[in-house]
């Protein structure tokens, strides 16, 4: 997603790989992220239906990608602006994760999102931001677990 700023980049879990990514990430537009995805999901096509997961600022691509692209599921992992987007309607099966401890994203943007759209299945889990990602402090193996047993069977069930 960061091509459209500087591509082939690789950005390590650490405070300036974090830096850099947040700057190069405000340069990118959501409709040129949404663009991608688009782009991405029609060269996947001919395989079947596509779903698409994303983890923190594409938990919040994934998200929009549920509400203006023909995709067939999504899933959001700790997506931080979805509460910015809570507006837009999905037009297919939404599965969002959320950390209880998450500093970044407050309880009562999580429980917004659920009461605006009660047809998603909001998971939260006892563990802060970016808890799926073995390489961040938040690692929580036991809610990354569960997450991840949830998140197959929600693609199983919606892609087949």
């Amino acid at each position: 997603m960061f091509d459209r700023k500087k591509p082939g980049v690789e950005l390590d879990y650490n405070e300036e790989g974090t830096a850099e990514g947040r700057a190069l990430r405000g340069g990118i537009e959501w409709t040129d992220m949404v663009a991608d995805v688009a782009a991405a999901t029609k060269a996947v096509a001919e395989a079947g239906k596509v779903g698409v997961v994303g983890y923190c600022w594409g938990g919040s691509i994934a998200w929009l990608a549920a509400c203006r692209l023909k995709v067939a599921a999504a899933i959001g992992y700790y997506g931080g602006q979805i509460h910015e987007h809570r507006a837009e309607t999905p037009g297919c099966p939404v599965m969002l994760h959320f950390g209880e401890l998450d500093t970044m994203i407050p309880v009562e943007q999580t429980d917004e999102v659920r009461r605006l759209h009660s047809g998603l299945e909001v998971f939260t889990y006892p563990a802060g931001h970016g808890f799926n990602c073995d390489a961040r402090a938040d690692f929580d193996e036991e809610s990354a677990g569960i997450a991840a047993e949830r998140t197959l069977a929600f693609l199983e069930l919606h892609l087949g």
